[in-house]
């Protein structure tokens, strides 16, 4: 695991088996945040994540169109007012390129990346009642043992895949909006048909539907559509969001769900 070799520094062994205080399975808002917290704690901490790099959902979901649904001074870190203060959002609400690039820059100012091993699945995790402590396998073919095991998946991180007939016979491309490739995917002339309209599918749609040649849409239920009041950020925009540092952070964590 050679992007955690600061993280096993640190760490004991028992047997073959890496030994910290904390696995934290994700690197997406929440992983970071928990590694980074555990790490605050004085703890041995080690990141598990899929993905090359960081990002969680902003890595994943890069479809045409994804964008976030919060003001960007809302979805925010709050333990770092410079961090906050230092960013530069161009929009109120990100698309995803910039939201990726913010955890990014996250992970760079808080030094996170050392603890993660990226490029890597958990296999099976295991709680031995007798010792106390996780065991947890990778598809690398390493364990680890730690007390806590900290599961930062996401509750949407499973896509449905295969699950039309005759799906595996169809002559065209697939795309599943939570497994987009990086490659650039050309719509242009095409014949496209979208399946659901949620707020993803309602996102693709306007995005692509000026390049395709033609497109239908398969809904089960329509959705109620406003338009997106979206202005641009400058930097004295931030600067001003930035004074209110202290007063966005309390009244967000003053809500029922963390949010404006």
């Amino acid at each position: 695991m050679s992007e955690a070799s600061v993280a096993t520094k640190v760490a004991g062994e028992t047997g073959s088996a890496k030994t910290y205080d904390a696995v934290v399975i994700g690197a997406g808002v929440a992983g970071l945040y928990q590694v980074y917290r555990l790490r605050e704690m004085g703890m041995s901490v080690l990141g598990i994540e899929a993905g090359s790099g960081v990002g969680g959902t902003w890595y994943w979901n890069r479809y045409p169109g994804a964008r976030f649904d919060s003001e960007a001074e809302i979805y925010q870190y709050w333990f770092d007012e410079a961090m906050f203060k230092n960013w530069q959002p161009t929009e109120r609400f990100p698309a995803q390129p910039e939201t990726e690039r913010w955890l990014n820059y996250v992970a760079d100012r808080t030094d996170l990346r050392k603890h993660y091993s990226f490029g890597t699945r958990v296999t099976a995790a295991h709680y031995d009642e007798a010792g106390q402590q996780w065991r947890v396998e990778t598809d690398r073919g390493d364990t680890v043992t730690a007390r806590f095991l900290i599961c930062c998946t996401g509750m949407l991180s499973a896509p449905l895949s295969n699950i039309f007939e005759g799906q595996e016979s169809f002559k065209g491309q697939i795309f599943h909006t939570a497994r987009w490739p990086k490659e650039r995917v050309e719509f242009v002339g095409k014949r496209v048909g979208v399946v659901g309209t949620g707020a993803t599918g309602i996102q693709v749609i306007q995005t692509i539907a000026p390049q395709v040649g033609h497109m239908k849409v398969f809904l089960r239920t329509p959705q109620y559509i406003i338009p997106m009041r979206n202005p641009k950020y400058t930097p004295a925009d931030w600067a001003q969001q930035g004074k209110r540092f202290s007063e966005i952070r309390d009244r967000v964590q003053g809500t029922f769900s963390g949010f404006e």
